[in-house]
């Protein structure tokens, strides 16, 4: 009888994630940027599936935008920082608890309203143009593997 094949991943040979932050000068809702957005550029975002993620007391709801840019070969995904809705499903029963009905993926960056990801491994967010005066220079951010946004990312794509 044969052995089974058993496939072993090295951790330190996992590639960091780059993604861009993008804030806002001033609140927009989101069909009203990215119809703005979809004005200038080539490619066209269009709302895909939602990104859940399951907390011990909340499911948390957080918006994706999807564009395929052809010329540059590559595809953007935009996806909202602050959790856009949320469901409780476990009561509470504690007076402490370390959840909240809003989350953010990044929560050290609570100002960013939203994180840019390509699928190219050398990203190039200056691809995407934006409504003049109406953002703020994107940072770029490296992720690695074993923080929760890079698991997060990474499946979700």
């Amino acid at each position: 009888m044969k052995e089974p094949l058993i496939l072993q991943f090295d951790e330190h040979e996992a590639e960091p994630i780059s993604i861009g932050l993008l804030s806002l000068v001033k609140k927009l809702p989101d069909y009203e940027f990215f119809y703005k957005i979809n004005q200038l550029n080539s490619f066209q975002f269009s709302r895909v599936d939602d990104l859940v993620l399951h907390g011990q007391y909340y499911s948390y709801t957080f918006a994706v935008y999807y564009a395929c840019s052809v010329e540059h070969k590559t595809g953007f995904y935009i996806i909202s920082n602050r959790s856009i809705a949320s469901e409780q499903i476990h009561p509470i029963t504690e007076f402490f608890i370390d959840e909240q009905e809003v989350k953010f993926l990044l929560n050290n960056y609570q100002g960013v309203e939203f994180i840019i990801k390509t699928t190219d491994f050398c990203p190039s967010f200056s691809v995407i143009l934006f409504p003049e005066n109406s953002t703020f220079a994107i940072k770029e951010l490296s992720i690695h593997q074993g923080e929760e946004l890079y698991n997060t990312l990474f499946y979700y794509e």
